[in-house]
């Protein structure tokens, strides 16, 4: 490796990577995929790099995502310890079908490797979440919620600002959302509701830039079911194309939605991604 380089943002070195080690190349490949990719996509693009390159190599992308259960037969990963510990290792975060993205302990979660006797892996851990970003959102809104009971009418008006930002930050980008209130004929996809005052744009796989503002990327939600798309809490079954309920949601009026079909776009190029919508079922640990 060249001298006084780093690696921790997930650049390859000026010299090319020949001179990086085996976990180092696939976690650069997947960052210059672009944060998600493949393991198949990682292999030809570290050979297209490096012809003598050995694709067994790649199991190094376990070893790294924090969330894999075969970490824990790796000689990184023998020591336990958490993901907000700072660990070179906790890079990805497996998301199915033999796809990794970089790890973001705000959508992820925090995961630990614990001592676990009966785990099976030769160093005798295993695997686990101990911070759900589901649960802590839905913390906060029940916190927010009990401050919504003291009035304050000394903040009123910096309230009524905030609030008007979250309304266009959620509605998102003008030319998105008016692409999902014609795509969609200007009615939640889940519940049907037309009222345009409560529909928003929702991406499917997160904004990471004008990319991915697509109508294929989105469907439009009334602002409650948007919020819980988010959370993970409700979500469109890729095979079927219906809806699918977490069961925190059981006994709620959100719990009918459940095995009610989306409502699709006529024109097959507006209609939302399958992948993307894998993508996002794939986030819901519920799902499995």
């Amino acid at each position: 490796m060249a001298k006084g380089w780093s690696n921790e943002e997930g650049h390859a070195p000026p010299g090319g990577i020949e001179g990086m080690r085996k976990w180092e190349k696939a976690l650069v490949a997947v960052k210059q995929l672009g944060g998600c990719a493949t393991r198949k996509q990682v292999e030809a693009w570290i050979i297209a790099r490096e012809p003598k390159f050995n694709p067994n190599n790649l199991t190094d992308l376990y070893m790294m995502s924090v969330n894999a259960r075969a970490r824990g037969g790796y000689t990184q990963n023998k020591k336990p310890r958490r993901t907000d510990q700072g660990n070179r290792y906790d890079k990805l975060f497996n998301v199915g079908e033999a796809t990794f993205e970089l790890y973001d302990p705000v959508r992820h979660g925090i995961w630990e490797i614990y001592p676990d006797a009966l785990s099976g892996s030769r160093f005798g851990v295993s695997v686990r979440q101990v911070a759900s970003p589901v649960e802590e959102a839905l913390a906060v809104a029940e916190a927010a919620a009990e401050q919504a009971d003291f009035f304050d009418p000394t903040d009123v008006a910096d309230a009524r600002k905030r609030v008007t930002a979250d309304i266009i930050r959620r509605r998102g980008q003008p030319a998105f959302r008016k692409a999902l209130l014609e795509a969609y004929g200007e009615a939640c996809a889940i519940t049907g509701c037309n009222l345009l005052a409560v529909l928003e744009a929702a991406h499917i796989h997160p904004y990471k830039g004008a990319h991915t503002n697509v109508v294929s990327n989105g469907l439009l939600l009334r602002a409650d079911i948007h919020t819980l798309f988010d959370l993970g809490l409700i979500a469109i079954e890729p095979e079927t194309m219906r809806v699918r309920v977490s069961p925190q949601l059981e006994g709620t009026d959100y719990g009918k939605l459940n095995g009610s079909p989306l409502r699709q776009p006529e024109q097959n190029a507006r209609r939302a991604s399958p992948e993307a919508l894998d993508w996002h079922w794939s986030q819901c640990s519920w799902s499995a």
